[in-house]
């Protein structure tokens, strides 16, 4: 389930009896996820697994009441985990191209938001029982501790920012910490199999997800843009 109307993306897997959230938007939106989980027939404590993909508050501010609300785990990278379980400012990093410098100038330089629990760290590589099996995979780059994770027979790939489609544009994302790494995490989740793509800022890829990072990649290669 896909939940677009939090100021960016999350989503709720619902598999076996326990159902997953990956990502929870920015502080204040508490009374959306409650409603958009409301749709699904659920309440926030029926959520018992909650997949962070970094600590920037769009995605992790509303960590705190959404761990508050029954017995979650959360799952996120050491590096990031740090920053969330203090609370602490969350650098945005710097814009490589017209887009982020636009972003930039609208926001604050860094955000904070609540401290909030993450209760198991992950690195990439690991393989969670969490709706029936997902893969962690280290998509650094955005952020240094950036994570992203592969789900299910049908292959569903949630990337965070480590690869966006604002404007239905696939690129990585307009902002990061480290643009280099951010671009080899791009090509990385190109080499995977996956049939669908989810991204915290965009609409999702529902079919070929996977030939379309690649085909961005060659045009990267043909054009340098």
């Amino acid at each position: 389930m896909w939940f677009p109307a939090i100021d960016n993306n999350a989503f709720l897997i619902r598999a076996g009896s326990a159902s997953t959230l990956v990502d929870c938007g920015p502080p204040g939106k508490g009374g959306l996820v409650a409603k958009a989980l409301a749709r699904c027939g659920l309440r926030p404590a029926d959520v018992r697994h909650l997949v962070v993909t970094h600590c920037h508050t769009d995605h992790t501010g509303n960590l705190a009441s959404v761990a508050a609300g029954g017995d979650v785990t959360v799952y996120g990278h050491p590096v990031d985990a740090r920053i969330i379980r203090e609370g602490a400012e969350r650098p945005r990093g710097a814009a490589n191209r017209l887009l982020g410098r636009v972003m930039l100038a609208m926001a604050k330089r860094s955000s904070s938001a609540p401290a909030a629990p993450v209760q198991a760290e992950l690195r990439g590589g690991e393989e969670l029982e969490a709706a029936g099996g997902i893969t962690c995979i280290a998509t650094p780059g955005h952020t240094e501790g950036h994570l992203s994770y592969l789900w299910g027979e049908g292959k569903v790939l949630f990337v965070g920012d480590a690869a966006t489609r604002m404007f239905r544009r696939l690129d990585v994302a307009p902002i990061n910490e480290a643009d280099g790494e951010a671009r080899s995490s791009f090509a990385r989740l190109a080499e995977l199999d996956f049939d669908v793509a989810c991204f915290g800022h965009g609409s999702p890829i529902r079919g070929r997800a996977a030939l379309r990072f690649r085909r961005r990649l060659d045009h990267v290669a043909a054009h340098g843009r």
